[in-house]
């Protein structure tokens, strides 16, 4: 085995069997079982207390990486509130992760102390080759453990304390890119590492593990404070492998960052691999996954609804988060967002991306004969995105003025239906106890006229629904003027358009602003307004 510097050797032998290093002052430390400590690190939010319904937004993944890491759009939200670093006289939200790999000898000593020996329970080496079930049974036993020994060490959100769990990747990869301790452009590099990868993560090949697992925390750690988060083992997450992160199927768990036998040029803040939880085929039949180069870091959970006085305070504060512009700028919010605002969501991103390269281009050194044409063309490509944003404009406005006149249409043409129901309902009524039997002439045209009718019932509700959705895909201020207009056509029409079709458009305006509101739209609500919509009869 190679020799590792003098001063990490050193280290190593004088931090004891208990203690991981030097700690810092803000650091979590939590007493295991056999004299071991559980040691975490704060990863603030910048959201205060008052934010309930709150979340950090960024953009987990890297274009380069393909589909497997393909950028989106994430939300974290934090456990406990904390005394803020900038004021203590604040809370504000975090989470907890582990500051280092789950060690070999914290494992053993949770799960088999009295047979592990004494080289294991004092091995600072990640422990690896477990399942990812075999680790929730150490997190159970540990919790367990910590419940009746260390309750009063954990922390605590409204009296509940909390509990040790795996992350998830959203607050695995937060916490690498180094969350709110670096600036943002620092935050979309692939390590957020002022000098040389080598001196803060382990990969493959002389220069750094040689191709070797190390003892947890010989590196400098991460702005963070967080150690060997891209390198040395690849950490299991509590997160469902999906290939855009929080859509699409769901596979096995989502296992982040590389190991010692990842090359240094494939280290990145965004790498993740599904790993099964299960190896094999129906041939060979399945056994657990487990790998030497796997291992796990922890983080500290608690319920969100703690209390009912917590519950209240959710309550009161979900219609003012409605209201608020949060809601439109989150991916949650995007999600149901119109178009437009997706859009111009994305292209704000893209152009903080050119501001960016524009800014290093700035302050770098290159000779005017390669800057002069970089900047021509990034000049073109911001001129490119203000034209396709009008592209956009004019379509969507194109757009919402068809599907206005198509809801007007399906409204009106549903009422019409709805108006000859009663008739025809009678009608059948009063033929029925006439029929000899079921193969009466009269009554069979009836009784296709009625399918017809409801055929033609469900063919308009269904197309009234239509152009309603896709109105709510749409700028909302864009709608409302197409409506608007769309109106002030109707009524100048000679001869004057009948009343029934007015109030189809009023009904689809009242629709449309409920479904801005709700997001949802109630079929059965609907259909009731359509009903009651029909003139009465004269």
């Amino acid at each position: 085995m190679p020799k590792l510097p003098f001063l990490f050797v050193l280290a190593f032998f004088l931090s004891g069997a208990a203690g991981l290093f030097a700690q810092a002052a803000d650091d979590l430390v939590i007493p295991g079982p056999g004299g071991q400590e559980f040691v975490f690190r704060p990863v603030p939010l910048g959201l205060g207390e008052d934010e309930r319904f709150s979340s950090r937004h960024f953009t987990m993944g890297d274009p380069a990486m393909g589909f497997k890491a393909f950028p989106a759009k994430v939300s974290l939200g934090g456990a406990f509130l904390s005394p803020s670093a900038a004021n203590r006289s604040k809370k504000e939200w975090v989470y907890y992760l582990g500051k280092f790999q789950i060690t070999e000898g914290q494992y053993h000593a949770v799960m088999n102390p009295e047979t592990a020996g004494e080289e294991k329970l004092k091995s600072r080496l990640p422990m690896t080759g477990l399942s990812f079930y075999e680790v929730q049974a150490f997190l159970d036993k540990l919790n367990q453990w910590l419940f009746e020994n260390a309750l009063g060490r954990l922390p605590v959100q409204n009296n509940t304390p909390g509990f040790l769990r795996l992350p998830t990747e959203a607050e695995w990869e937060f916490a690498a890119r180094g969350g709110l301790a670096v600036p943002a452009d620092v935050f979309a590099e692939a390590w957020p590492y002022p000098d040389e990868l080598a001196a803060y993560e382990w990969f493959a090949g002389p220069k750094s593990s040689h191709n070797e697992v190390r003892p947890v925390g010989q590196l400098k750690p991460n702005p963070l404070g967080l150690h060997d988060m891209l390198g040395n083992v690849s950490e299991m997450t509590n997160t469902l492998y999906q290939l855009e992160y929080y859509q699409g199927r769901s596979g096995g768990m989502a296992a982040r960052g590389g190991h010692f036998l990842t090359a240094e040029k494939d280290l990145n803040a965004a790498l993740r691999i599904e790993e099964p939880l299960y190896l094999g085929d129906k041939k060979q039949g399945l056994k657990p996954n487990r790998k030497p180069t796997l291992g796990l870091r922890l983080a500290i959970g608690v319920p969100i609804m703690t209390d009912r006085a917590e519950i209240a305070a959710l309550e009161e504060a979900w219609d003012d988060y409605l209201e608020s512009a949060r809601r439109t700028v989150s991916p949650a919010g995007l999600s149901t967002a119109p178009v437009g605002v997706r859009s111009d969501v994305e292209a704000e991103d893209a152009r903080g991306h050119l501001g960016n390269v524009k800014a290093r281009l700035a302050a770098g050194e290159l000779p005017p004969a390669f800057l002069d044409p970089i900047n021509q063309d990034l000049g073109r490509l911001e001129a490119s995105l203000s034209g396709l944003d009008i592209i956009r404009k004019r379509a969507e406005t194109d757009s919402a003025r068809s599907w206005v006149r198509t809801g007007v249409f399906a409204a009106h043409q549903y009422m019409r239906e709805e108006a000859k129901r009663p008739k025809l309902e009678e009608v059948i009524k009063a033929h029925q106890p006439q029929a000899e039997n079921k193969d009466d002439e009269m009554l069979n045209r009836l009784q296709a006229r009625w399918a017809d009718l409801q055929g033609n019932l469900a063919d308009t509700l269904s197309a009234y629904h239509d152009a309603l959705s896709q109105m709510g895909s749409l700028d909302k201020a864009t709608v409302l003027e197409s409506i608007k207009r769309y109106g002030e056509e109707l009524k100048s029409r000679r001869p004057p358009v009948s009343r029934e079709i007015l109030s189809a458009l009023e009904l689809l305006e009242r629709h449309y602003k409920t479904l801005t509101k709700d997001r949802v739209l109630n079929r059965e609500n609907l259909i009731r307004d359509l009903k009651a919509a029909v003139p009465a009869e004269e």
